[in-house]
């Protein structure tokens, strides 16, 4: 189908792999998209990334603004929008930089084409209430219009990262009328066939089963596909599942028991490493390290390695995506 289709990444390409994810994921998108934006931070003006990628894919332009360390990704898409006349294009695809896509994204595109709605996101995820994970949406012209409108009644009220994602990505879903998710992370409620088999049998609680299904979710700890490797695994190699968060490569995986050196715990670079814990104040930190940082794999020092899950650099390297392993 020809449909005109407008893409905008916004990007805050810091480190080579960021760089080189960027490159990759305008190759999955280009064939599909008219136009593309990428709106990269001030301070990577002087990057080659802009010279690898004109060379390559004529239909892309780069801007750069001031990082904004609370909007993120949010402020550099609305200055993209600001950047064309969006009106023209039937899409519009906002995409950062928190990932590596692995594979063609005809499935993504077809539900564009195949499903009337206003919001389309890739997967899904419950964490704090439901919503689409930021990392690659989709709008029709009447989603984008109510994006914008968003947008202006509540930016100025955010004072950090963490409202950003509570404002536009959990809260955002009230203003849609319809939505539609590639990929739902009730997938894994299917491979239970007792709860399918009490879903058939009693249709008249929908509503009550549904809640059934975030509380059933809580309790295996799939309330976002990402934070669960076992599930995350299945969606990769059995669901074709196609993007790779640069957080699960970056991890460190620390051994059982894990005892800190506190000696070696600077909690400035810790919280310089993770702008979610901008608000904690610093004499917390290393009791967030201990409590949370372990077992989330976060470092706590530039100099650490990262030690992805075997099955991840399994999938990385059959992909042909070393370069995030670098």
């Amino acid at each position: 189908m020809n449909y005109n289709i407008l893409t905008i990444f916004g990007l805050h390409t810091s480190n080579k792999q960021k760089f080189q994810s960027t490159i990759n994921n305008i190759k999955y998108v280009n064939s599909f998209s008219k136009k593309i934006l990428c709106i990269d931070s001030l301070e990577q003006k002087k990057s080659s990334l802009k010279e690898k990628v004109t060379d390559k894919y004529k239909k892309v332009d780069f801007f750069y603004i001031d990082n904004c360390k609370n909007l993120l990704d949010v402020k550099k898409w609305i200055y993209g929008l600001q950047k064309i006349n969006y009106t023209e294009f039937d899409y519009i695809i906002l995409i950062n930089d928190s990932i590596c896509i692995s594979r063609p994204l005809d499935s993504f595109f077809d539900m564009l084409y195949n499903i009337n709605a206003e919001m389309y996101g890739m997967i899904d995820s419950f964490e704090n209430n439901y919503h689409f994970q930021s990392f690659l949406r989709a709008f029709n012209k009447d989603g984008i219009n109510k994006f914008i409108k968003y947008h202006f009644i509540n930016n100025h009220k955010i004072q950090n990262p963490n409202q950003t994602i509570i404002t536009f990505e959990i809260e955002i879903m009230k203003i849609f009328s319809k939505i539609a998710s590639l990929y739902s992370i009730k997938n894994i409620l299917n491979r239970s066939s007792k709860l399918n088999k009490l879903k058939n049998s009693i249709k008249f609680y929908y509503d009550y089963i549904f809640d059934m299904d975030k509380n059933y979710l809580k309790t295996r700890k799939v309330v976002n596909l990402h934070f669960n490797d076992k599930e995350y695994k299945y969606f990769l190699f059995k669901l074709n599942y196609p993007i790779i968060k640069l957080k699960k490569v970056n991890k460190c995986i620390y051994p059982l028991n894990y005892k800190l050196d506190e000696k070696d715990f600077n909690p400035i670079e810790y919280k310089n490493m993770h702008w979610d814990l901008y608000d904690i104040p610093s004499q917390d930190l290393m009791k967030h390290f201990i409590q949370h940082g372990i077992r989330e794999g976060r470092k706590y020092k530039p100099t650490q390695d990262s030690c992805p899950q075997r099955y991840l650099v399994e999938y990385i390297n059959k992909n042909n995506l070393n370069f995030l392993l670098n």
